[in-house]
């Protein structure tokens, strides 16, 4: 197969894309919404997806009727269903052995990530930001900042609305912020962040990627086409951020929530937190941004998020006085480390969007015990045995779902265990053993699929019972 660089592109660039006849392969949210935009443009959609109509929404099927044609489910015969496809825009969550997208490098069809497609068409400034924990914060951290300069600013990506949705109603000056996963990123050629932020990078999707290196290559994709006149900001130390800066052309700032001394001492720009201040040194220049106890914010991981926002709007036209006024009114994001509800000697957190063993273990090592920790769901094929070192202050362990035994096994010895099916089984067992002054925490270390349309669905789940049980206890 060439190079995507040699093939022919009939995307390529800021064209109207009139006639072209684009396969959609996935048609979730980012696929639905390159659709639409290909559509707005001219071209004609031939879309491809692995259900039945019977799990499509009303809405979804009748939005498809404007499609050339649709595939659903399995039998599709590539080879006749791609004639005449001149590209193919695959969603994140489709596979790279998917024969579809097999078929279609096989013949030299290029093959794009939705990403791609929607920022050919940005003309102003764009903050990609990726890592494995972290980057929801960080994206809506820059996101309020920019607004708070004055500054018209869209957020989306990996994070609420797909890019393709958004760029149709971008000004030249107008700032795009993407959370964009490893996945989004596989399949870019062109895509040209102005700033590039990496959070940090623990094992995640290891069963869709072999190892942490291959994970981290995909990632590194962000970098791609960066040139003198960008960012890249990342947490200082960090094993492959720093072998990136050694690459890139790109201005190079480190973060870091505290105050070690190659920040301190080093003389290189970036971001850290000393004697309470968040700082922030650009050249010769230093700054005192805000005093940490202003922040709603809490803990070293939501302190590594604001310094690597204030890193990463050295970027664009936002003043430190500025920047102060926005981080003091942003709030965490829901079922990230969430406080539920707290009544009558117990507190319920929610933190569903700890769907690997690195987040987990950061929420389990920071929470004040006795803590009843609820961990399970659909595994991405990690190593648990890290969670050991961080359950000092876990009082029950309840394993549950596809991964329950998996979870139980690894904890047995350092706390007590108990393996149920499901995540309502585990809560009826919550109900039994929790005591006065426990703080029962969602924090799963796993994916939500096995039960879950997503890790909200999961987290709107578990709220839900938080508040009916611990109401009325």
């Amino acid at each position: 197969m060439k190079p995507m660089a040699e093939l022919r592109d009939p995307l390529r660039g800021n064209l109207p894309w009139q006639g072209c006849r684009v396969g959609i392969l996935g048609l979730g949210i980012s696929g639905r919404a390159a659709a639409r935009l290909l559509l707005e443009r001219g071209a004609r959609v031939v879309a491809f997806d692995d259900r039945p109509a019977s799990e499509f929404t009303p809405e979804s099927l009748a939005e498809a009727r404007r499609y050339e044609a649709v595939h659903l489910a399995t039998g599709i015969d590539p080879g006749v269903a791609l004639d005449s496809v001149e590209a193919l825009v695959c969603s994140p969550g489709v596979a790279a052995t998917h024969p579809v997208l097999a078929e279609a490098e096989r013949r030299g069809i290029p093959t794009l990530s939705e990403i791609e497609l929607a920022t050919r068409l940005v003309r102003g400034p764009v903050i990609a930001i990726t890592g494995t924990n972290g980057k929801s914060t960080t994206a809506t951290l820059i996101h309020q900042c920019v607004r708070g300069a004055g500054l018209r600013s869209s957020l989306g990506g990996n994070i609420g609305t797909a890019a393709s949705d958004l760029v149709g109603g971008l000004g030249d000056e107008d700032v795009l912020v993407l959370e964009v996963s490893s996945f989004q990123l596989e399949r870019i050629q062109s895509f040209h962040p102005r700033v590039a932020v990496l959070t940090n990078i623990a094992p995640d999707h290891l069963n869709r990627y072999d190892g942490v290196a291959a994970y981290a290559a995909a990632k590194h994709n962000i970098l791609m086409n960066a040139d003198a006149e960008d960012f890249f900001v990342f947490p200082a130390g960090d094993v492959f951020g720093e072998a990136w800066a050694k690459e890139t052309p790109a201005r190079c700032l480190r973060f870091a929530a505290t105050a070690i001394s190659s920040l301190v001492e080093g003389g290189g720009d970036g971001s850290w937190v000393q004697d309470g201040f968040i700082m922030r040194r650009l050249g010769e220049r230093l700054e005192r941004v805000v005093a940490v106890d202003e922040l709603v914010l809490s803990g070293l991981h939501n302190y590594a998020n604001v310094c690597a926002s204030v890193c990463a709007l050295a970027g664009i036209d936002v003043s430190p006085e500025q920047l102060a006024t926005a981080l003091r009114q942003v709030k965490a994001l829901p079922h990230r480390n969430e406080l539920v509800l707290e009544r009558a000697g117990l507190r319920f957190v929610d933190d569903s969007k700890a769907t690997n063993v690195h987040a987990a273990a950061t929420c389990l090592a920071a929470s004040r015990g006795p803590v009843v920790a609820l961990l399970g769901g659909r595994g991405k094929g990690e190593d648990y045995t890290p969670l050991r070192d961080a359950v000092q202050s876990v009082r029950w362990a309840v394993c549950y779902g596809e991964e329950g035994p998996a979870l139980a096994k690894a904890l047995s010895g350092l706390v007590e265990t108990r393996c149920v099916a499901s995540l309502a089984t585990a809560l009826a067992l919550v109900e039994e053993v929790a005591m006065d002054g426990d703080l029962i925490l969602l924090s799963p270390a796993c994916a939500s699929f096995d039960e879950f349309r997503s890790f909200e669905h999961r987290g709107d789940f578990f709220r839900e019972w938080a508040l009916h049980w611990g109401t009325n206890r």
